[in-house]
Order: structure tokens, then sequence, then C-alpha cells
């Protein structure tokens, strides 16, 4: 028996078989994919697996790669080794490749753990008749800490936002980590958090809303701020951005009412700035009880304005509101405050508020009745005096009125004799008035018969001597033409003299409340009445032909001629506001220089001289007779 054998490679083919061989090995090891097609490979060689290092989160899983190496090309079976772990984490199943090559399977890190590693070894085996499994191939985990990573804006603007107020804006955070983010948030001024936001906890994979707060302040200034939520993370820093800006600034954020003793109004004013570089609009809205100057207040850029409540006089209660303006989505809202009106006591009785009259017989009692009512919000305290021979029957001493009362006083007259008699009731606490005109006629006992009436004003000369008076001064006596009294209408309180001469007199006043008025002039006179023959005092207007009562806007004048020289004459002013009239100002006096003493001291100059000289010639001329005889 013959046998044929193969003639052995030569060198060459030796060469080219083993490099061959090489190129194979050292693709299989990089793809798996085994030796390039057509080199051979003996049967039974086995594959081929590499250590592996992966990192795994406490409390997390991790896919593990198995990889290896089959000469032959076929398909691997992995496998893990019994006994060689791992020893804190679990494994799960492995799952292969779609190609047969690879592997992988989960690895679960407990989260109360304490180890910082672990491993597990693992082998693979071709899917070939008489394959054999490959040496064992360690897996090193390191185990890690969990680490929270956010995520959140690189940038949050405000805008602009008014001042002294705030705004509101959410800043979205998110934790890409592993880890959940804990903690204490504070940022820089003038931005802020709410409390209910100061302490933040974002689980890993979840988004939490901040609630951040800008708050300018009395600032207009742009205002920036870097916040570091989270340092060394890239996506942990935001930067924040406002500003304020103020349309409009009150003077006061709290105002109070005084009350205006003209109109009995209770008046508030409140200044308002416009700051801005532009003209703005404010509106205006107040409680209802307040009447305002006007429903909205125009600023020009950098100006300044005023607003001007008032809370009308018949409404005397305590107040307490609020005013709300508005302008460019700015709000300010000013606390208005106003206590209970002053107590303000007027007269209701006599009804023209000036004059109490008495009429009766002699040897009767004659009596009225004075009423004083607060019309305030707060009690008022008030007194009346009187002199003989009228009395109170309450007495002189002060009383109490709370708002809204009425107290009264009874005046009561006991004659001693017929005629007429004129006094002054004076009061205190009552509103612009502090005397009250009492005037009284008693009649003659029958059988005695009256003088015919006469008018006239005392003299200046002490003894009773008397001036009469035209007739026609008697233009509105106010037993003629009675008038309405109005105690809202300004009292004018004093006058100044400014011309006086022995027939005629001026004087002229100011404005009481500065605006220009009407006025009317009185004078007293005495006139002597029909019935008893006596005189009383008597107030009557002066009419246009002998005052001339004019107004400017400087104020009111008066110029009254006719008069007698050596004459006394009293005067009062009231204010006229159409058909409705002031209480009397006071009076003034005023007393007329009497030509005759002027005179009476020019002939005394010129007379006394004149006998001087006559004497001194006379006596000459007796001497020289003396001489020459």
């Amino acid at each position: 028996m013959s046998h044929t054998c193969a003639a052995p490679p030569t060198s060459i083919q030796r060469v080219w078989l083993f490099l061959l061989a090489i190129a194979a090995l050292a693709a299989g090891s990089v793809s798996g994919q085994g030796p390039p097609p057509g080199i051979a490979v003996p049967e039974g060689i086995s594959a081929t697996v590499e250590d592996i290092e992966v990192d795994v989160v406490r409390g997390f899983s991790v896919e593990v790669p198995l990889s290896g190496y089959s000469p032959t090309n076929k398909r691997l079976e992995y496998s893990i080794f019994e006994g060689t772990g791992p020893e804190h984490g679990t494994l799960g199943e492995i799952v292969k490749a779609a190609d047969g090559k690879g592997a992988r399977v989960r690895y679960s890190c407990p989260a109360d753990s304490v180890a910082l590693a672990d491993e597990f070894k693992y082998r693979a085996r071709p899917v070939a008749e008489g394959s054999r499994p490959s040496s064992a191939a360690t897996v090193r985990i390191r185990i890690v800490e969990p680490s929270p990573v956010l995520q959140i804006p690189e940038a949050l603007d405000f805008g602009r936002v008014p001042i002294r107020t705030s705004a509101v804006r959410d800043l979205p955070v998110r934790n890409v980590g592993t880890g959940t983010f804990v903690a204490e948030l504070r940022p820089p001024a003038p931005f802020s958090v709410r409390a209910a936001d100061a302490r933040l906890e974002v689980p890993p994979g979840e988004v939490r809303v901040v609630k951040l707060v800008f708050e300018p302040g009395e600032s207009v200034e742009q205002k920036r701020g870097e916040w570091v939520v989270q340092a060394g993370v890239p996506e942990g820093t935001v930067k924040l951005g406002g500003r304020g800006f103020a349309p409009f600034v009150p003077v006061t954020s709290t105002l109070g009412f005084a009350a205006d003793p003209q109109t009995h109004r209770r008046v508030a004013r409140l200044g308002v700035r416009n700051p801005g570089a532009e003209a703005v609009a404010i509106d205006l809205r107040g409680p209802d009880r307040v009447e305002l100057s006007a429903a909205r207040l125009e600023l020009e850029a950098g100006g300044d304005g005023e607003v001007r409540m008032e809370i009308p006089a018949a409404d005397v209660e305590s107040l307490q509101g609020t005013l709300t303006m508005v302008a460019d989505g700015h709000r300010v809202e000013v606390e208005l405050k106003a206590e209970p009106a002053p107590g303000r006591v007027v007269v209701t009785r006599p009804e023209n508020g000036r004059t109490l009259r008495f009429e009766g017989d002699y040897g009767g009692t004659m009596t009225q009745v004075l009423a004083l009512t607060n019309r305030g919000g707060q009690g008022a305290f008030v007194s009346a005096r009187v002199n003989p021979p009228f009395r109170l029957l309450e007495g002189d001493s002060g009383r109490e009125v709370q708002p809204g009362a009425t107290v009264t006083y009874t005046i009561e007259l006991l004659p001693d004799r017929a005629g007429g008699f004129a006094e002054q009731l004076r009061l205190s606490g009552v509103d612009e008035l502090t005397e009250l005109e009492l005037e009284a006629l008693v009649s003659l006992p029958p059988g005695v018969e009256p003088p015919p009436m006469r008018v006239y004003v005392p003299s200046r000369e002490e003894g009773g001597a008397t001036i009469p008076v035209p007739v026609d001064w008697l233009a509105i006596g106010r037993a003629e033409k009675p008038r309405q009294i109005s105690y809202s209408i300004p009292v004018v309180r004093a006058a100044f003299l400014e011309s006086l001469g022995s027939d005629r007199v001026a004087f002229r006043w100011d404005h009481p409340d500065g605006k220009q008025r009407e006025y009317v002039l009185e004078t007293e006179i005495h006139r002597v009445d029909e019935k008893s023959g006596l005189p009383y005092p008597y107030w009557i207007e002066l009419g246009p032909s002998y005052a001339k009562v004019t107004s400017d806007a400087k104020g009111g004048r008066a110029e009254v001629s006719q008069l007698s020289p050596g004459g006394k004459y009293n005067f009062r002013v009231v204010t006229a506001d159409g058909g409705r009239f002031s209480t009397p100002g006071p009076r003034l006096t005023v007393m007329t220089p009497a030509k005759e003493g002027l005179l009476r001291w020019l002939r005394w100059w010129m007379v006394g001289p004149a006998v001087l000289v006559v004497g001194l010639v006379a006596m000459w001329r007796q001497r020289r007779r003396d001489f020459m005889g």
C-alpha cells in the first residue's frame, strides 16, 4: 500500500500563512468577526473574553456589555461564573446581542449599600460542536455616590417694575443628575424668594418651579445679579435683572383732614411728583364721602401736582378710607383718615340769628328763648352772658352741647321804666358770632303823650347832645325788610380807617376768604319811639346817596358823606351773597371833628397878637404925650 503525501509548503508559503494568521487574529480580537474568509482554523479552539470596568451610582443600575472573540467566527454563549460575585449587587438575565457575538447584563446596586466596589467573572463559549469555554474575564464595578446636576435658564429678566411694588417670575429648576438636590435659596438682593420656596428639593429627573421676587424699592436704576444655584455645574447659574420705575410718587402714604373754618368742610391736600422723563395721567378714586378736585391728575415730566379732597360740611362723622392712584400699571394707595368734624354751634333761634326783640307793657315780664344747635361731629362748650335789666334764667354758667343736640337759654326782661332798651347778649363757643342784639320796646304808662318821632346820632360832646340825621338814611331797616342770614358766608372781622373829615369818612377792609365779594354798610342810629317817647338804638343800612360801597380784587371800601361835624358814628360791614347775608362784623366807631374848634383856635392866634399890638401902641402914645406935655 502506498501513501501519497503532499509536498511540504515552501518557505515563501510559510511566511504568507503566518502573516495571514496574525491578521486574522488581530481582526477577530477587535471586531469579534473571526478570521477572514479562506483561512482555515482548526476546530476545538476556545473563545477569548476581555476584562471590563464600569461605574454605577449607588442605588441605581447599569448595563454591563459582555464581549468576546471566537476564531471560528461562531456565535458565543456567555455565562457568569458561579461563586465569583457580585457580592454587593445583583445581576439580571444575560441578553444576547442580535448578531450573536455580544451580550449585556444589568447590574443593580442597592441604595443602602456601603461598598465602594464590586466585581464578578464571566466567560464565553462558541456555539459549535467540540468547542470549549474561554478562560474567565473580570468585570470590575466602581460604586459612586449619586450627584444632582441642575439645568436652569441662563437669564431671567423682570423688565420694568413700578417702585414700591414687587414682581414675581417663575424660575424652572430641572435635575438631570442622579442625586436629589437640596438647598436653602438665597438670591442676591434686591431679588428674593417667597418664604414657601426658601428650601428647594428636586429629586432626580424632576422639575421644580421657584417663585422669584424682585422689589426695586424706591430705586429707578437697573439692578443686576448673578445667582449661583449649584456651583460647579455649567447650567447651575442664572443671571438676574430688573429696573424700577415710578410714573408718580405721592409725598406721603397716610393723609389726614383739617377743618376749614370758613366753609366748615374738612380738607386734605396730597402732593404728587412725577420723577420720570415722560408725562403721566393718574386716575384717582376715593371714598364716596370724599369729593375730589378731579378724577384724573396729569403731570408733566419732572412736574408736581396736587390732589384736593373735601368732606362736605354736612358730613360730620369720622372717616377712614383709601385714595387709589393708578397710572401705567402702577397702583398706589394712600390711607385717608379724618376725625369727626369739630363742634360747630350755631344760633337756630331767633331765625335771623342776629336780634332778639322784646315787646310789652311797662310793669310786666317779657321773655325770649335763644336756641343753640351743635351741627358738628364733636361736643362743644358754650356760654352766654347778659347785662341788666336782662337776665338769664339758666344763669351764666357754660353748657356742653353734644353733636346734633340743641340747648336753650331763656332771657328775661324786667323793665324799670318805659321806653327802648338795647343790650348785647355775649356768647362764647358759638360759630362766627360773639354777641347777639337784644332790643326791647316797653310801652309808656297810660296818660302820657309821646313827643313826635325823631332820628339822630349821639354827639361827641358829653351831656346828651344829639345830632339829627336825614330821614332817608332808613333805606333798609331790619324791621322793614328782614334779611336771610347764612352762616356759611364769611364775616368781615376788621375794617381800617382811611380818611376822616368833619363831614365824611372812608375806610377799607380785606376780603375775609380772599375772594372778591359784595358788601353792605350799616350804621347805628337812635330812634325815638312814638308810643313811649324814649330813644333806643337801631341799626340800618345806608343808602347809596350817602354811602358809596365798592369792591375790587384787593378788598372792600366804603366812603360815607354828608355827616355832621362833631358826631359819633358806629359802622359795621355785612357780607352779601345774592339774597343772603352774613352776620355783622365788629363795629367801627368814628368821631367826626368839629369845624368850630379849628376856627376858635385860629381866632385866638389872630386876635391875641392884635390886642397886644394895640395895647403897646396905646402905651407908646400915652408916654409920648406925657413927655411932650
